[in-house]
């Protein structure tokens, strides 16, 4: 009996100590012991760490420690009142959007809670600013805006960083966007036809002249450097043309024409290389190409010195650069291997597997000209669901190439097996067999030979064979690949491409804005001298600086913190009263979940007055019957009314969207109807 009783005291010890950690939240896990299984009382070195909940802060749950944290303190934390309250609301917002798909991906606790609190912030840093009145909209005039920055650059640039490709495509961001990119050109030269035929003329003559124009470049340059170290001065006539000249040369959409009439031109060299035999000494169509490379491989270092963090993987061009890299770095060891042996190009591996190498550069270069097309809103979009859906594609094929291995081994082992089960006078007939056994073109010529009749180009006939036996088998199998490749894996193919393109297109507009919003970053600080004539001049910039501060970034200092005063004094206090205003300090519903509601609520009408209804059923009173359904069907109808409303509003508000982005031409002219621009 007593050590019944000891054993059972020992159980209601262990299951209160139980009970007494299950209370304790928000305590980190101990590094040491993470992972490990341990039950009953241990030997605690340290003192227990007990948080105070009143001291969480949406500044504690963006450090280390709000890794630790519970859903019922996050929950406290991150509310419309603390993004509102920080130095920065949207740049905090960002921080704790980021923060909180962390949580969901490492977690395994409240995470579609998390994921919906993380939409939820991410909605309002899109509401946040549709508190800028259009008027306000249109009087912000960026001044002293140029590649080294404007007022809202550094916004544009940490949402690309931070994947914001929703706050991306708000009006009043994406219309900087357009205006950062074509800033140093005059409005004439932005809308006019005729005008922007006659800039892409003097664009492609600037670019021929290129080798002409560098001492002028040079000498803007330094005119630019010194003017921004010695302040405002009085300008001459030839400093005034220099510095038009300059404030050309350096607009994003200058250098991204520049750039693509360049690889047209590259591009052009690779066709004729390969339409031309083959020589073992070098061409000088190969050494045009060998200096258009060295200036790829210069642009591409230069550009991702410069991006931010992750920016440059932003681009997914930038992958297929790359590739293109990689390839020429194979053309090139092969072409030195081939002027160190020698010889002429008869049976010469090395010059063939060069020439192989210019054809698929010649295919690469020209699918990364197509990224011309991006510049449209009516095809970049197609294109970007294209690529989404060559993702899709690329999974289904690798499914599809390892059905092709497995019943290419089956087959092959069938043809081998049946060899060496017959006689060999069996063998010495005049039937050709369909391979020889134990080698490997049997193999691959039963893979080959899958693949093409999933096209109809081959039939079962040319799989004969000698014996009966065989022949079912193998029939079964083509049959069982055909059944499983063309009817299940194609069907599936075109079911899986269906839905993306659809759930692409839902969202084609955000998309768009986000590829836009890189192209225009990556092409502002993408180097004025275009390939390839940039690795002459690149260099000695470097060495410039090396030698010399660069005023630009001093005074790009200068006006982040003058923009950066703008922003919490005037601009986001105003924004923050009129946001907390309109959303009483809650996050702002979608119309997706007012839609939610409204059906619930109608749901929970219905049951409510089913109740009433079965219950006068079985009475004496069917006119009150009467009365409760027509009463419910007349709720049914005004609620699927509102619901149709809610719907039409949601179209309205997309419409609305689309025409104040087609609208920005006619807001900027009627700047001088508002009053006066303000300006820092």
């Amino acid at each position: 009996m007593e050590s019944a009783s000891e054993g059972q005291s020992f159980v209601d010890g262990r299951l209160q100590w139980i009970k007494d950690k299950m209370r304790r939240k928000d305590i980190p896990n101990n590094a040491g012991t993470r992972g490990k299984i341990r039950f009953g009382p241990q030997e605690e070195t340290n003192s227990p760490v007990h948080y105070d909940t009143d001291t969480f802060t949406l500044n504690y749950f963006l450090s280390a420690k709000g890794d630790h944290m519970s859903w019922e303190n996050i929950q406290k934390v991150v509310t419309v009142n603390a993004l509102c309250d920080a130095e920065d609301p949207i740049k905090n917002a960002f921080k704790v959007h980021a923060k909180l798909l962390h949580l969901a991906e490492t977690t395994t606790e409240n995470t579609k809670s998390l994921e919906n609190l993380a939409d939820n912030v991410q909605d309002f840093a899109f509401d946040f600013l549709d508190q800028v009145e259009r008027k306000e909209d249109m009087r912000i005039n960026d001044k002293d805006m140029d590649r080294y920055g404007s007022l809202f650059s550094d916004m544009t640039d940490n949402a690309i960083a931070e994947q914001q490709k929703k706050f991306l495509s708000h009006p009043f961001v994406f219309k900087r966007v357009e205006k950062r990119w074509k800033y140093g050109l005059s409005e004439d030269f932005q809308s006019g036809k005729l005008h922007r035929c006659v800039l892409l003329l003097i664009m492609m003559l600037d670019t021929i002249l290129t080798p002409l124009l560098l001492p002028l470049i040079a000498y803007a340059f330094l005119q630019d450097q010194q003017q921004k170290a010695e302040g405002e001065k009085s300008r001459s006539l030839c400093t005034r043309i220099l510095e038009t000249y300059r404030w050309y040369s350096d607009t994003p959409c200058v250098i991204f024409v520049k750039t693509q009439f360049m690889q047209l031109i590259f591009i052009v060299l690779h066709f004729w290389i390969s339409i031309n035999g083959s020589s073992v000494a070098p061409t000088i169509e190969e050494g045009l190409v060998l200096f258009f490379f060295v200036g790829f491989v210069v642009s591409e270092i230069h550009q991702y010195k410069t991006s931010a963090e992750k920016v440059y993987f932003r681009d997914m061009w930038n992958y297929l650069d790359m590739g293109i890299v990689f390839i020429y770095v194979v053309i090139l060891v092969c072409r030195i291997a081939t002027s160190i042996i020698g010889g002429d190009a008869f049976h010469n591996r090395w010059l063939e597997i060069a020439n192989y190498s210019y054809g698929f550069n010649t295919l690469f270069l020209t699918l990364r000209f197509s990224s011309i097309l991006e510049l449209s809103s009516v095809v970049g979009p197609l294109q970007l669901a294209l690529f989404q859906m060559l993702r899709d594609l690329l999974i289904i094929l690798i499914q599809f190439a390892f059905v092709i291995v497995a019943f290419s081994m089956a087959i092959t082992k069938c043809y081998t097996a049946e060899k060496s089960y017959t006689i060999p006078q069996d063998s010495k007939s005049n039937y050709t067999e369909y391979c020889v056994p134990g080698n490997f073109d049997c193999f691959l010529k039963s893979a080959i030979h899958l693949v093409w009749s999933v096209f109809g180009m081959a039939h079962f006939e040319e799989m004969e064979s000698q014996t009966s036996t065989t022949t079912i088998i193998v029939v079964l199998l083509f049959l069982c690949f055909l059944v499983l490749s063309v009817i299940m894996l194609v069907n599936i193919l075109v079911a899986l491409l269906t839905a993306t393109y659809d759930k692409y297109k839902n969202g084609w507009e955000i998309e768009w804005k986000f590829s836009r919003s890189v192209m225009e970053e990556q092409y502002r600080r993408m180097h004025v001298v275009v390939v390839p004539f940039n690795i002459l001049t690149l260099p000695i910039v470097y060495l410039y600086w090396g030698l010399h501060e660069d005023t630009g970034e001093e005074r790009k200092e200068r006006r982040k913190k003058e923009y950066k005063d703008f922003l919490k004094s005037v601009f986001f206090p105003i924004i923050t009263h009129r946001y907390k205003e309109k959303y009483k300090g809650s996050f702002p519903s979608t119309v997706d979940s007012k839609l939610n509601t409204l059906e619930e609520n109608l749901n929970r009408v219905k049951r409510e007055l089913e109740i009433p209804e079965e219950k006068e059923q079985g009475s004496q009173e069917p006119n009150r019957v009467v009365s409760v359904k027509s009463r419910l069907e007349r709720i049914e109808e005004k609620l699927n009314i509102l619901i149709k409303r809610l719907g039409q509003t949601k179209e309205q508000a997309k419409r609305e969207t689309k025409s104040d982005n087609i609208g920005t031409p006619q807001m900027q002219n009627s700047r001088e109807d508002n009053g006066q621009d303000c300006h820092l």
